[in-house]
């Protein structure tokens, strides 16, 4: 029997009926923003579908996935740590609109090419983690609606907090599967964590110099100029700008000085690293950005979302 990846966050994070699921993500899609011909690369958030949807949605429909073979998702861990990336070893993943399958094939031939890097992520674990599971039913909305469903594959993979040197070895890797154009890669990260529940309340003037915003970050009990949403606002779209360069190692300065809270970091910086060294001409576009709370004092709290395309 086929080893398969159940919908845990399924009834809970996102609709677990179909016809009611596909009527919601309908309720997202903008007939005006068609697919970009070229359009490949992903970033997604992985909130449940009632806060980051609209905002996923609008990255999803610009994507092409009829002439697709299969499609790459990169998460973070939330539950498990690790030091190295965790390939899935489920044979299908089970989504509303149907099972998603796993190219096998691909999921192992990485893992040979340098097992100190690339390992096998238990079942528990995958199931566990909700960062890839939210991507799942999207894309098979949009694979569906694209008529492909059945015949486009995925390859999930868990990216644990790797080190500069791990990052350049599984790029080295990943690098290989993004020079061919048939392939498809989806990032999937929340972007400013903000709060006391999240131990980030840092607070950030405006100025469009990395390093003079760094110096002018302050912990305030009470911010009134600028709001404190407007802050979260402006050190993400920093964030943004930075990984629209396509550069891993400035993006990773933004987070080892700013310390934002963006989930998907190590994801992020190693899709970068393997666009770097497979010299595709594709950079991100943000086109969508939302936060779940207007913050204006530190009692608050909020998540950013944000999506873009490359």
């Amino acid at each position: 029997m086929d080893k398969m990846r159940n919908a845990t966050h399924a009834g809970s994070w996102y609709i677990d009926n179909p016809t009611s699921l596909e009527k919601q993500l309908g309720g997202f899609t903008y007939a005006s923003d068609p697919p970009i011909e070229g359009k490949r690369f992903i970033i997604s958030p992985h909130a449940g579908y009632m806060y980051s949807g609209s905002t996923a949605t609008q990255a999803f429909q610009r994507i092409n996935f009829e002439n697709r073979k299969r499609v790459f998702i990169l998460g973070p861990s939330h539950h498990v740590f690790t030091r190295k990336c965790l390939v899935s070893q489920a044979e299908a993943c089970i989504t509303p609109f149907g099972n998603l399958t796993v190219d096998r094939e691909v999921c192992q031939d990485i893992i040979e090419q340098n097992d100190n890097c690339f390992n096998e992520m238990s079942l528990t674990a995958d199931e566990e983690e909700h960062s890839i599971e939210m991507q799942f039913p999207l894309l098979a909305y949009h694979l569906q609606k694209q008529g492909c469903l059945d015949r486009v594959k995925i390859v999930p993979i868990m990216v644990g907090a790797l080190s500069s040197e791990a990052i350049q070895t599984a790029a080295n890797i990943l690098c290989n599967y993004i020079v061919d154009e048939k392939n498809v890669f989806i990032v999937s990260s929340d972007f400013c964590h903000w709060g006391r529940r999240f131990g980030y309340t840092m607070y950030l003037n405006e100025t469009n110099d990395l390093e003079d915003a760094i110096i002018s970050f302050r912990r305030r009990g009470s911010i009134e100029n600028p709001k404190i949403y407007e802050s979260i606002s402006a050190l993400d779209h920093m964030g943004m700008k930075i990984i629209s360069t396509k550069s891993s190692r400035e993006f990773g300065k933004y987070i080892r000085l700013t310390h934002n809270t963006i989930c998907g970091r190590y994801p992020i910086q190693l899709i970068l690293k393997s666009m770097e060294l497979a010299q595709v001409s594709n950079q991100f576009e943000f086109i969508a950005y939302a936060q779940s709370n207007r913050a204006r004092n530190v009692s608050d709290s909020s998540v950013s979302y944000a999506a873009a395309i490359a």
